[in-house]
């Protein structure tokens, strides 16, 4: 059925790699960037986010990722929105609990949007969403399972050492940056992603 390793890395891909060109012009920014902003400028200030009651991990990506899109919010298409849920839903099938990922709390704010949304809730729920998958990407790759409990047909070959060399940062480095307290940039993230699409065969589409 659902593969968690293969979804969650093609989901995180789309939303790296899908950053819009920031020398092209936008126009004036719409209530839910200003508001994406505003939680940037609280991030950067402070080193940390908290969002819904819940303190955010992923903070390098995410402070990263969203002013590079120009503070567009990163779940507008709701197809998506479907797949992460449904990913998460099924993690428990690969023996780790959805709640780490929030499922109950992001079901609760995408019913609390209303229409038109209201701005807080809509801007709680796609952070919370980005982190939520940032989180389930790691643990689906490098964390609580065994690779072939999650897809028998992994052969992930690549280690440390080798991704090391090739991406050209400190095994060190990148053991820190992807643990589970770790914040790796958008840049960082995307040399990960494409060294794992090069030896494990993923192929990312990102669509505009």
């Amino acid at each position: 059925m659902f593969r968690n390793y293969r979804l969650a890395l093609l989901l995180l891909a789309a939303l790296c790699l899908g950053i819009p060109n920031p020398s092209v012009a936008q126009a004036d920014e719409s209530p839910v960037q200003l508001e994406l902003r505003h939680r940037m400028e609280a991030l950067q200030a402070h080193g940390r986010l908290t969002v819904d009651g819940v303190r955010i991990t992923a903070t390098g990506l995410i402070a990263d990722l969203y002013p590079q899109s120009r503070f567009q919010p990163a779940w507008t298409d709701q197809s998506k929105v479907d797949d992460l849920l449904r990913a998460i839903a099924d993690i428990h099938l690969d023996g780790l609990d959805p709640q780490d990922y929030y499922l109950d709390r992001l079901k609760r704010l995408r019913g609390e949007l209303g229409a038109p949304p209201d701005v807080g809730k809509q801007v709680d729920l796609d952070i919370l969403m980005t982190d939520a998958l940032a989180r389930l990407a790691y643990n689906a790759f490098f964390g609580k399972v065994d690779p072939e409990r999650i897809d028998p047909d992994i052969n992930a070959t690549l280690g440390f050492d080798q991704l090391s060399r090739e991406v050209r940062i400190p095994k060190k480095s990148i053991m820190r940056m992807l643990s589970n307290s770790g914040n790796p940039t958008t840049r960082n993230m995307v040399l990960i992603l494409a060294h794992l699409n090069k030896h494990e065969g993923l192929r990312p589409r990102v669509s505009r």
